[in-house]
């Protein structure tokens, strides 16, 4: 946690991650008393001489939940920029921190791969929810880089933002990691298709090459870390739907393989050196701002240009889609949880991909001409996540419906805001 100055000053404090810990693991926060009164906002100064769970504390009249806030309504001390966040991410501003709980309670983050498709939304709902963020990307030439340039576009208009453009493998990794409380590790390197051949070596470095190397500059520190892996993981499995425990994880393609090598040395960090790191298997993530080479963002093009659709495979391949804003919220829920953990993270609904065009048909009022061809090599044929763990140990469940979602990615790709496309003769896989 991170106080100023002035409220330093009013009373002392103790950081969240130096108190004592309870019983169940998690972090006492201090209790409090009201300080002083400004405005139309209340603030706080903390006392470190008792302390409870913070799943639920009492603030004067006030229930703090993390993530909840002080306000319950439009605030003047909260700046344009971040009023205009919470605006766009489209969450009440009682949900959110007003200005003056950021002061005092607000957490600085490290997002890696902030300028992606999910690692920008979760830098919004961090910023929106009063916290600090430093984002780092090396915006590698995977796809235009003016689409990450417009990912950030919302983010770099709060004062509590900065982005460094930075490779991790090379970068100082102590400058990076300075005060900060958290690290939300999603930079690497996507895509099964280009990781076949020569390609390879750049997905050991952005993938491999790079966790380590965080994984090694977090060795003594207590700052916890979540680390985004991928359902690529399980390969072909055998039964569905595939959990975390039991399941082989046999990935078919080199992608998959760095996924699972970043799982080991977490684990291994974890079990050497006490890293508190935990991994999230994401399932095909969807929703504003997917990748232009993933599969939805060029079904919904082509079906609004009417051009014909060439598919890899007979289409009955399905996946365990997964809504970007469910995502991140799983993201968010699991720092903190028990190191060396992994959980799926799943939409819960497994689906064909004829069922999806059939969908995005609907949804923009016009036919989508396929054209089959054979299936692509390392393209497993279904998924579907057991998320029973992710619902029990913290509190998370998907929220989005695929129509829903689908709706939400469509809307946004006929907004003219989406990034520059690919050639429109590209084959799709599945993933």
């Amino acid at each position: 946690m991170k106080v100023s100055a002035e409220a330093r000053t009013a009373g002392a404090w103790t950081p969240a991650r130096d108190l004592p810990v309870a019983g169940n693991g998690q972090h006492r926060a201090p209790d409090v008393e009201p300080s002083w009164v400004r405005g139309d906002c209340r603030s706080f100064v903390a006392r470190p001489d008792t302390g409870r769970s913070t799943d639920n504390l009492r603030i004067g009249f006030t229930v703090w939940k993390p993530g909840g806030g002080f306000c319950d309504r439009s605030c003047r001390h909260c700046s344009a920029a971040t009023a205009s966040v919470r605006q766009a991410v489209g969450v009440p501003h009682s949900r959110f921190s007003c200005s003056f709980r950021r002061m005092i309670v607000a957490d600085h983050y490290l997002v890696t791969g902030a300028a992606g498709f999910i690692g920008s939304h979760l830098c919004e709902r961090l910023l929106a929810d009063g916290h600090h963020v430093r984002g780092v990307d090396r915006f590698s030439p995977y796809y235009d880089r003016a689409a990450k340039e417009a990912n950030l576009a919302l983010s770099r208009t709060c004062d509590t933002f900065e982005l460094l453009e930075a490779d991790l493998a090379k970068t100082d990794m102590g400058a990076l990691l300075a005060d900060v409380d958290g690290v939300f590790h999603l930079a690497a390197q996507p895509g099964v298709r280009a990781s076949w051949g020569e390609g390879f070596v750049d997905y050991v470095h952005d993938n491999v090459v790079a966790t380590q190397k965080l994984l090694e500059a977090l060795c003594g520190q207590r700052i916890p870390l979540v680390l985004a892996s991928s359902s690529s993981v399980y390969g072909d499995a055998e039964n569905l739907p595939v959990s975390e425990v039991g399941a082989g994880l046999l990935p078919v393609s080199p992608y998959g393989l760095t996924k699972l090598a970043i799982e080991h040395l977490a684990r291994i960090y974890v079990a050497q050196h006490g890293v508190h790191a935990v991994a999230l298997r994401y399932f095909t993530v969807y929703g504003p701002r997917q990748r232009p080479d993933m599969a939805f963002t060029r079904f919904v093009r082509a079906a609004l240009a009417g051009e014909t659709l060439r598919i890899l495979g007979d289409g009955e391949q399905s996946r365990d889609f997964s809504f970007v804003a469910d995502v991140v919220e799983a993201t968010i829920a699991a720092l903190g949880a028990p190191a060396g953990r992994v959980y799926n993270i799943g939409g819960g609904e497994p689906t064909t991909l004829n069922a999806v065009l059939a969908t995005i048909a609907g949804l923009v009022d016009r036919p989508v001409t396929v054209a089959r061809e054979a299936q692509a090599l390392g393209d497993v044929r279904h998924t579907w996540a057991d998320t029973t763990r992710a619902r029990r140990e913290l509190g998370w469940a998907p929220r989005t419906c695929l129509r829903d979602g689908l709706a939400a990615q469509v809307a946004w790709l006929s907004s003219g805001e989406q990034s520059p496309a690919l050639n429109a003769f590209d084959p799709v896989t599945a993933s």
